[in-house]
């Protein structure tokens, strides 16, 4: 719709903006007339009485005098009636001129309805546009649908035909993959960290000033575990490692643990990868890790991954293997967290395939923050990682539990023996190991493949292990499961 004025409307708009303007201008004329008329008045009510005064006091003759009064009169009477024609000839302009303004106000109250009205019948005629373009795509659409159907039902005859003409140099035809008509979602990059502590809270120290067992335990007291079950953990810890074992942490302060531990022996080489929530390529996970970490160095090297359960292990159960035990060219000391929020997968039994599962929970932490004690950060060699073990060990007891539920698993067993027997060698008490072995081992796999409580209890004789004291690790473990069916598949 066109929106600019014709020049007779803008005419219109100039007379109407001057209307108030002259309508003032006019009323100040007729005000000045009307006081020349009352002037006129006086005048003549003035020349009057100076007409009788002349008349007492001079002897002039009445009708001479009387003549030019009447001359003066009428010339007053033309003048005042040409007065009269004039403020009447005014008083019809400004009637005219009202007039046509309220046929200006009304003519523009009419122009918003009309263009109203074209407006909506703009739209009227879009919609009906629209409409016949809709129908237009439902009857392409349905031809399309009929010609489908039509190809459906020759589908089976062209099957049929297809089987038929099949011939031997069809195995020689290269097959292009055709691209999917949607987009794949990728997933995102994986990351590799350095784990670094503040300069106040981590130290370094030399290789031969502690023990690999006693940096363990200082860190795991660092980060609040209390002295007798940090004691205790750095020995299953140091054994685990010592055995090529992936050390895989759950509870609270599972991934603070895990980094603790990884920093006490790679010192600088520790690293850190959080697993993503979703599916985990094994390849893409050793291009990740394998630029960060040396091929055959003496000295070792850690890798904390955070998150572990958030992937199904078994797709990443034979690298993160071969990592452990350096069969690839590069070995890594390896600490796991899991999770146990609404993104984690339940814990499997292939987590024992590659370690212990060591609950923190259970454990003894102070109640309060601990002070800024500080980390030893220490670059281990790997020789100093491989314990001499007394290969005669006893096994039974321990095999005979390990193996008393669920399917036997030949990798397990290995991995589980390994641990078992630097428990053995690194252990005082008697039936230390075994109690070691039932907290990251045996109590972990029956309640993965569902073993009821009170066979737990029996099996481990109240969390003694056939020593004189019960582990209150142990204790607390089987407090807190439940009465399930056994998975005799795991």
């Amino acid at each position: 719709m066109a929106t600019s004025k014709s020049a007779k409307e803008v005419d219109r708009d100039k007379a109407l903006h001057g209307l108030p303007e002259r309508l003032h201008r006019d009323e100040e004329l007729i005000r000045s007339q009307d006081d020349r008329l009352n002037a006129v008045v006086v005048e003549l009510e003035t020349l009057t009485a100076d007409i009788e005064q002349l008349r007492q006091a001079a002897p002039t003759p009445a009708s001479t005098l009387f003549e030019d009064t009447a001359s003066r009169v009428t010339d007053l009477a033309a003048e005042l009636l040409k007065t009269k024609e004039k403020v009447e000839g005014l008083a019809s302009s400004v009637t005219a001129m009202k007039e046509g303004h309220r046929h200006l106000i009304d003519e523009q109250k009419l122009v918003p309805l009309l263009e109203g009205l074209e407006r909506l019948t703009a739209e009227s005629d879009d919609n009906e546009r629209r409409h016949l373009e809709t129908a237009t795509v439902f009857e392409t659409i349905s031809g399309r649908l009929d010609e489908l159907e039509s190809l459906f039902l020759q589908l089976p005859q062209a099957k049929a035909d297809l089987s038929t003409d099949k011939v031997a140099e069809s195995d020689y035809v290269s097959q292009t993959p055709v691209a999917p008509p949607h987009g794949v979602l990728s997933s995102p990059p994986l990351l590799l960290e350095t784990i670094e502590f503040p300069a106040a809270v981590a130290q370094n120290v030399a290789e031969q000033s502690l023990r690999p067992a006693a940096l363990l335990e200082q860190n795991l007291s660092a980060i609040g575990l209390k002295t007798s079950s940090a004691e205790r953990l750095a020995t299953e810890v140091f054994a685990a490692i010592s055995s090529c074992c992936l050390v895989s942490f759950k509870g609270a302060f599972a991934t603070l643990a895990a980094r603790a531990c990884a920093i006490a022996l790679a010192g600088s080489q520790s690293f850190r990868l959080a697993v993503p929530i979703g599916v985990l390529n094994a390849s893409e996970l050793s291009r990740t890790i394998n630029p960060a970490v040396p091929l055959e160095s003496d000295q070792v090297a850690a890798l904390v991954l955070e998150g572990l359960n958030n992937v199904p292990v078994e797709a990443i159960a034979d690298i993160l293997f071969d990592l452990s035990t350096g069969s690839a060219g590069r070995e890594l000391l390896i600490f796991a967290s899991l999770g146990d929020g609404a993104s984690a997968l339940p814990e499997c039994s292939h987590l024992l395939d590659l370690g212990p599962i060591f609950d923190l929970d259970v454990l003894d932490w102070k109640l309060t923050p601990p002070v800024a004690a500080p980390m030893v950060s220490c670059r281990m060699g790997r020789m100093s990682l491989r314990p001499v073990v007394d290969a005669s060990a006893d096994l039974e007891d321990f095999l005979a539990l390990l193996r008393k539920y669920g399917r036997r698993n030949p990798r397990r067993e290995r991995r589980a023996v390994s641990h078992y027997k630097n428990l053995v060698a690194m252990s005082s008490e008697a039936g230390a190991a075994l109690k070691s072995a039932a907290y990251g081992w045996l109590l972990p796999l029956w309640a993965i493949v569902g073993v009821p409580k009170e066979e737990m209890d029996h099996s481990l004789n109240s969390g003694n292990c056939d020593a004189a004291t019960p582990d209150e690790r142990l204790l607390r473990l089987l407090g807190g499961y439940g009465s399930e069916k056994v998975d005799k598949s795991a």
